[in-house]
């Protein structure tokens, strides 16, 4: 989880449901500038290189891939 506020990554699960937790009636909508969103794909993709990826030895050449993307307003 990317926090705007605080340009800070949160890693554990427990932390991340309790801000990301909604309803199916929670209105869907973007409010975020594409820029602003691009910066924290990169902020998250950079910690994901610099700590799992070095962590478990990737080979060069082997990138993480984002799965899922969600905003949260």
């Amino acid at each position: 989880y990317f926090d705007f506020t605080t340009d800070k990554v949160t890693e554990g699960l427990r932390e991340i449901v309790e801000i990301v937790r909604s309803t199916p009636q929670t209105p869907r909508h973007i409010a975020t500038p594409r820029d602003r969103l691009r910066t924290a794909r990169d902020a998250v993709l950079r910690h994901i290189r610099n700590s799992y990826m070095k962590q478990m030895q990737a080979p060069p050449g082997v990138e993480p891939v984002i799965k899922a993307w969600m905003e949260i307003n």
